[in-house]
């Protein structure tokens, strides 16, 4: 325990903390500055989301154009026979071609991931590390030019009809630039850099995930028409110019929310130490304790694992059957389903912080995870992928709320760090969930082609189980502090 003398000097020390930490951000957060905020946001995400949905379709499409899935069985007695039946969804290809053309289709996906992320973990753990010396606008450029990049030499393989190992070198490319991670990065950091660590970060973060959302349903229904219309190589240009925009925007529209600082004594080995530091020295951690942001960070692990890798396998299982679906009718469920869950859950979450705390409006996202990820492993009608929705409809709120509250138990002055390690986590989580659950959803088609949703239920359970003993833990922490507080 500290006594009267040492209090009083930590005291007397405070106005210089805060001082020196009013030098190190910048003031401005005009209306004007938001609203340009709001839209790169939007434009960026929409960019993002409609190349992935072009990207997604277009490598199911050639497959079945260029690879061997005729509408022949072999059969030893008879040689080749063609067979009468066609796939469920009408095509002109056997149920079991439209199978194999379904697990290639993910393997396909699965490498390109492993390509660009595999590359974007390194480069995401500085880019977080150095934005709290160089600010955040610069990690916001690098994410623009990388997929400003990769979708002009996307349309030009699209164009040229070349075979798909052409797509890793655009995604090595934007791996190198820490693919989006650095851009979502920025603008979380921004958010830390100009709320104090309470609810109001914390709705803060969820709002910029909300405002992610409203360009992923602005994409969907778009995406679908215009691959209907043009095909697959304009929308890919379409997606380079967004991007474009926004590298027009952000240079001269967006104010810095952190004011750069010398890095001429800051070695690569202080910012490893900065990077690492949280996980085993306290003081890093200003709330709680290390075990318990270790275990928050696990349960974002979790959390993700099962997330990560939703949208591109639920591409192609709406593509199959008992579904059918066409590029238009997934953009508007997908349309509908981020509005509900993006921003209607925004305001659920925000009616749940008055009566709940941050700890138990996190349990009812993943339990409503849960809920989601089972109906729609279960699911056999298109109806039952709509009533999946609606029970998952804060399961997109885990993730922000999860990274906000981690940022809370951080102190202020490392919050690049501590956000870039939560996008590393993201990151990883790309790349073990892309191949794990790619595997399970390829081999699983012939017998159950949900249960890799059912799998993904299990991760959110299991996340769900680790945070509720992180949350007895830490009320176990704050009686043990009030109770030496009281005898001392």
């Amino acid at each position: 325990m500290t006594s009267d003398t040492e209090s009083k000097s930590l005291l007397d020390k405070q106005p210089e903390v805060q001082k020196s930490e009013n030098t190190q951000y910048d003031s401005s957060g005009s209306s004007f500055d938001i609203c340009i905020r709001v839209v790169v946001t939007i434009l960026f995400v929409i960019g993002l989301e409609g190349g992935g949905l072009t990207k997604n379709q277009y490598v199911y499409s050639w497959i079945e154009k260029n690879t061997n899935s005729s509408s022949t069985v072999f059969n030893s007695s008879h040689g080749n026979i063609t067979t009468a039946s066609q796939d469920p969804c009408g095509g002109n290809i056997s149920a079991g071609n439209e199978k194999k053309d379904q697990s290639l289709a993910s393997m396909w996906l699965l490498y390109f991931s492993l390509c660009e992320h595999g590359i974007a973990v390194p480069m995401v753990l500085l880019y977080g590390s150095y934005s709290d010396y160089l600010g955040r606008k610069p990690l916001m450029i690098v994410s623009c030019v990388g997929y400003c990049m990769q979708y002009i030499m996307k349309s030009f393989i699209v164009y040229k009809n070349l075979p798909l190992t052409y797509f890793f070198i655009p995604y090595s490319w934007t791996g190198l630039c820490g693919g989006h991670y650095p851009f979502y990065l920025a603008m979380m950091a921004s958010v830390a850099d100009k709320t104090s660590n309470n609810k109001k970060r914390v709705f803060g973060i969820a709002i910029v995930e909300t405002m992610i959302g409203v360009g992923k349903s602005s994409a969907q229904v778009g995406t679908g028409y215009f691959i209907k219309s043009f095909g697959y190589m304009y929308p890919m240009i379409a997606v380079a110019g967004l991007f474009a925009v926004c590298l027009l925007i952000i240079p001269f529209g967006i104010a810095d929310t952190r004011a750069t600082r010398s890095t001429k004594h800051v070695t690569l080995l202080v910012h490893i130490k900065k990077i690492f530091g949280m996980f085993f020295s306290k003081s890093h951690v200003m709330s709680g304790s290390v075990f318990t942001f270790n275990m928050a960070l696990i349960t974002f692990f979790l959390l993700y694992m099962a997330a990560s890798d939703s949208s591109t396998l639920g591409t192609l299982y709406q593509l199959r059957s008992p579904f059918c679906w066409d590029s238009t009718k997934i953009g508007w469920y997908g349309f509908g389903t981020d509005i509900l869950q993006y921003v209607f859950s925004l305001f659920v979450v925000k009616c749940l912080q008055i009566c709940l705390s941050d700890g138990t409006v996190i349990v009812y996202t993943l339990i409503s995870s849960i809920a989601g990820s089972v109906i729609t492993g279960l699911a056999t009608t298109s109806l039952m992928l709509y009533i999946s929705s609606g029970a998952g409809i804060l399961s997109v709120m885990a993730r922000p709320l999860l990274r906000a509250f981690m940022s809370n138990m951080i102190d202020k002055d490392k919050q690049g760090a501590v956000l870039g390690n939560t996008y590393v986590v993201e990151n990883i989580c790309n790349l073990l969930s892309k191949t794990v659950f790619s595997e399970i959803y390829a081999r699983t088609q012939t017998y159950m082609s949900g249960f890799v949703y059912l799998i993904m239920g299990a991760f959110y359970l299991s996340s769900l189980i680790i945070f509720i003993i992180l949350l007895c833990c830490r009320k176990r922490e704050e009686t043990t502090i009030n109770i030496q507080i009281k005898q001392s």
